[in-house]
């Protein structure tokens, strides 16, 4: 029996299928991965072994789940990075030179002024590769598909793509929490000078007050807080800070992957008619 006549038998009413449009290479052996749809919406999977028999159940798990590893990684760096690309990056530059130009207005938080330079150009660089891994795995993809073959180089590679995405997203909120103290150090003095400034440099001090006090604010701030929680929830919902170790990043992505295992286990196996 050819592959699609074999996905049809596990068609359910309504159901439309979705054979992927590659092969998946896992342990040696090739499958082929179909997706039974619903009303926008996934309702189970079939793996079947590139001759067009059924694989057992067993058989079946890993390749199901590098097919699903895959999509899901993809899913992420498209919608996310199309996200984070599309943020107005070029604030950067305009606050790093508000700083420079507020630095013969102060004397105390002259070093709070080179931290802040230093951590906003940090978020610069960061948003710049982040700009370059879409494209990446963009690439990956379209020579996957040209190929038609999944196999086990392709999954790590997008999944390192994924895994320093995810890493440069969580620093970022980072070094913005942190990057309130040296802002507010620098309001507080630019505030007792500013009296003192007249014509285009109280002009200069002014702007920077108002850009100061938005980075500050608590409703900026708890909503960079508020999204550290995505990140830093553990399997067991406790919110764990690992940004304070010195590993956080192996930590960060163990910790992804734990969840990851979790939502498979409970969620997406149950998915497979194998």
């Amino acid at each position: 029996m050819s592959i699609e006549a074999n996905f049809k038998q596990y068609k359910r009413f309504l159901e439309k299928i979705d054979i992927a449009k590659y092969t998946v290479i896992c342990n040696d052996s090739r499958f082929r991965v179909a997706a039974y749809n619903k009303l926008d919406s996934t309702k189970g999977y079939l793996v079947l072994r590139e001759d067009g028999d059924v694989a057992s159940r067993d058989e079946a798990i890993p390749p199901y789940r590098m097919f699903i590893a895959f999509n899901s990684y993809m899913f992420g760096l498209y919608e996310q990075g199309q996200a984070e690309s599309n943020k107005p990056t070029a604030i950067f530059k305009d606050t790093i030179n508000l700083l420079n130009e507020i630095k013969p207005f102060v004397t105390a938080s002259k070093d709070d002024i080179e931290i802040a330079i230093k951590n906003i150009q940090e978020l610069d660089n960061g948003y710049k590769r982040i700009k370059e891994i879409l494209p990446e795995a963009m690439k990956i993809f379209n020579e996957m598909m040209k190929e038609g073959i999944l196999d086990q180089t392709v999954l790590e590679n997008i999944s390192s793509l994924m895994e320093e995405f995810t890493c440069l997203q969580y620093k970022h909120l980072y070094i913005q929490i942190r990057a309130k103290n040296q802002f507010v150090s620098i309001s507080t003095e630019l505030s007792t000078v500013l009296n003192k400034l007249s014509g285009e440099e109280r002009k200069i001090a002014v702007k920077a007050e108002d850009v100061f006090k938005f980075l500050t604010e608590e409703k900026y701030q708890s909503g960079l807080r508020k999204s550290l929680i995505d990140f830093e929830k553990d399997p067991q919902g406790d919110q764990i800070p690992f940004f304070e170790r010195s590993n956080w990043q192996e930590a960060l992505n163990q910790n992804s992957d734990d969840k990851n295992d979790i939502l498979f286990e409970k969620t997406l196996l149950s998915q497979l008619r194998n």
